[in-house]
């Protein structure tokens, strides 16, 4: 299900004061409960941050954010099959282990309404999806007796033929991935008569080969999930644009000090950091909210 936050302001009050209203088209998707799981984070990781006294509400707020994803570990991101949200998860962390693009997206979470309210829901959305996943892993290790790379390798492979790896397949994409282990093994797969899930699929497959994934690769999807529609085509382009033209600028940063320096520099640090600007890139395009904000910033710092 889908939560779509509707714009009702022209730029200039996005500039001076903000008015945003959140529009709920449906309510919030259920997730199948799985086995209770703990997952811990490493607290032995800190920002890199120098220390200071007295932040804001807000600006504590989004330490606190950043604080959790800073402590997700290698391991842990490795159980998210999804590569373009793994790369999220990648980015945030990178962000948070840098000042001055930490610096920037402090001023812009603290300053712009609409950003702060889209980065909670995306931030809540980030953290519920790491403890889907991860669980996810380990129910499918026990059921399997896989190996925790051979699941995260068969749950990614999953994801990159199809376009994600726990629903319910179609007929068209059951009927590839039978084929496709009928192809590599000479058998066919016990599987249930109705909807059958991803998931039984890979505890079908693991009674036959160790390496469930290298099988799973050879499926040939009914239809092609990975080709860019015209418009996200098109976002992608201005968003590539955008981090050419700050490349440019590099050597034109004033001196002093301020909020907008601030986000100036952070942008410019950040567009150096292959981790945070392939994060950006996958916000900008994959979320109307924060591409919509994501303009107004380029607008603001190139002005």
């Amino acid at each position: 299900m889908k939560r779509t936050i509707v714009f009702l302001c022209t730029a200039q009050q996005l500039a001076n004061g903000f008015i945003l209203t959140q529009t709920p088209r449906a309510p919030p998707a259920v997730v199948v409960p799985l086995q209770a799981v703990s997952i811990e984070h490493d607290d032995t990781i800190s920002l890199d941050l120098p220390p200071r006294e007295n932040l804001t509400k807000l600006e504590q707020e989004f330490r606190d954010k950043l604080s959790i994803f800073a402590r997700y570990t290698d391991d842990q991101i490795a159980s998210i099959p999804n590569v373009r949200l793994r790369a999220l998860y990648e980015g945030v962390a990178a962000s948070a282990h840098d000042p001055a693009v930490y610096r920037a997206f402090e001023v812009l979470f603290e300053d712009l309404h609409p950003l702060r309210i889209a980065g909670r829901m995306i931030f809540g959305k980030l953290a519920e999806d790491m403890d889907e996943h991860y669980e996810r892993r380990i129910e499918l290790m026990k059921l399997t007796g896989l190996s925790k790379e051979e699941v995260d390798a068969s749950r990614t492979t999953f994801n990159n033929v199809f376009g994600h790896n726990h629903h319910k397949f179609s007929r068209a994409e059951l009927e590839a991935v039978v084929t496709a282990v009928n192809e590599a093994l000479g058998e066919d797969l016990d599987l249930p008569k109705g909807k059958v899930s991803q998931e039984i699929v890979l505890v079908s497959l693991s009674k036959k080969t160790e390496e469930p994934s290298a099988v799973l690769q050879s499926i040939h999807p009914p239809r092609d999930i990975h080709k860019l529609d015209s418009k996200k085509s098109k976002f992608e382009d201005r968003y590539n644009e955008m981090v050419h033209d700050f490349s440019q600028w590099e050597n034109s940063i004033p001196s002093g000090e301020g909020r907008r320096l601030d986000v100036l520099r952070g942008c410019f640090v950040g567009a150096k950091n292959e981790k945070v600007v392939k994060a950006l890139k996958i916000i900008y395009v994959d979320y109307s909210a924060l591409r919509f904000a994501g303009d107004l910033i380029f607008k603001l710092v190139s002005s």
